[in-house]
């Protein structure tokens, strides 16, 4: 029992920190996590930005070094300044391969400041590069390092520059800035999972206030995702977003669907929503975010299950969804919004009945399921197999939980 736990957060440990979760096929163009410095091909205009030691930098398992706007204090007034990538090719994209950016970054903003992201385009008949242009930003602040993914796939075959953009304001307010790591740029069919059961995976967050990791009592398994284990921030709106996926076509009576189970406890008018965007196959372009859900407002005592979300309008289209965060600024702050065990129709997922994460819900879970059966002290110090539900007790609810994926053979591990 104790050594199947041990094997599954040793699975996800070692995927975590190759950097790989959920990927099968992920081809890296570009990377830098500064563990040997600033490389020299790297630019700095106005010189704010530095190398960072951790010590003295917000907290990151990334390593110890990080790239930040002033190591040791606030960043200077009247200075804006570009952390400026050597040059590099894009790949070609084929079918539902697609180009992100990917990076973890933390930043404390004051007043009206902000930092960009930007990415500059070499014209290949004259050598000349087009002008910085915005393809994202940071809020004003959060709590925690976050991961940030933009889609390049725009710029496929393209030789490209990018830039971090700090941009101060000149209003005499200042902070600790923005502070950077572990930056990728790679090529992948992206992979849809709903568990995080093993970090991240192709997930992402815009403005950071999410997190994925162990925190309390998740759904099911032992992660989640969650606005901040904590109290989410003020003054910051951020959405949790999910890989681009597509949704099958419509046959008989098989809607697709999207279910999931959350909790949460808001504070005043914070709320979230449940959103989609649509990718045009002519266009190249995504849609806004349009509501499919919500708001969530008030708290829930425990977690319960979604009802399930008819997503026929979007039958055999590419979209994402997203789970957003909303702050109302009015200086009330709360737990948040936490969201597991998310399933979409026709997407193999995790099961609670893989015990053994070896792909299949058989004999030799249900034989580790049977071990505990009947107990009622389950605990960390001393859990059970069959304590799905984490209520301390292995009983019908968790027999039930346990029967859901019976006899699946495609169940997503974390290898």
């Amino acid at each position: 029992m104790w050594r199947n736990k041990i094997l599954l957060g040793t699975l996800c440990l070692l995927v975590l920190l190759i950097a790989v979760p959920s990927s099968k096929a992920k081809n890296v163009i570009f990377s830098e996590n500064f563990e040997s410095g600033i490389p020299a091909d790297w630019a700095i205009d106005n010189g704010v930005w530095e190398l960072c030691l951790y010590a003295t930098s917000p907290p990151f398992d990334g390593g110890i070094f990080a790239v930040g706007t002033v190591c040791n204090g606030n960043y200077p007034r009247y200075t804006d300044s570009r952390l400026i990538s050597p040059a590099f090719r894009l790949d070609a994209v084929t079918g539902d391969e697609e180009l992100y950016l990917r990076f973890w970054l933390w930043f404390n903003y004051q007043g009206g400041d902000y930092g960009y992201i930007q990415i500059s385009v070499q014209d290949e008949d004259t050598n000349e590069w087009s002008s910085w242009v915005d393809i994202g930003s940071t809020g004003q602040w959060v709590s925690n390092w976050g991961l940030k993914a933009i889609d390049l796939t725009a710029y496929a075959e393209k030789m490209v520059r990018i830039a971090f953009y700090h941009s101060d304001n000149d209003d005499g307010y200042q902070g600790p800035g923005w502070f950077i790591d572990n930056i990728e740029v790679i090529k992948k069919v992206p992979v849809f999972t709903g568990d995080f059961e093993c970090g991240w995976g192709d997930w992402s967050t815009d403005y950071c206030v999410w997190e994925v990791g162990i925190t309390g009592i998740p759904y099911s398994g032992s992660q989640c995702a969650g606005t901040v284990f904590g109290n989410y921030p003020r003054y910051t709106d951020s959405r949790l977003i999910s890989p681009t996926f597509r949704l099958g076509i419509v046959t008989g009576n098989e809607n697709p669907s999207l279910r999931f189970a959350h909790w949460y406890n808001y504070s005043s008018g914070d709320h979230g929503y449940v959103q989609i965007s649509v990718y045009d196959e002519a266009t190249g372009i995504w849609s806004d975010w349009n509501n499919l859900a919500g708001p969530i407002t008030g708290f829930s005592a425990a977690w319960t299950l979604h009802p399930p979300i008819d997503l026929t309008a979007y039958a055999g289209k590419k979209v994402r969804i997203a789970f957003y965060h909303s702050d109302n600024d009015d200086g009330h702050q709360g737990p948040g919004w936490f969201i597991d065990h998310v399933r979409i129709t026709g997407f193999a997922h995790f099961c609670e009945c893989d015990l053994n994460q070896d792909g299949r819900c058989d004999m030799q879970d249900w034989l580790l399921f049977g071990q505990d059966w009947g107990r009622t002290d389950c605990s960390s110090s001393a859990p059970c197999d069959c304590d799905l539900n984490h209520d301390a007790n292995c009983d019908m609810l968790d027999w039930l939980r346990f029967g859901e994926d019976w006899g699946n053979t495609d169940c997503l591990t974390c290898q």
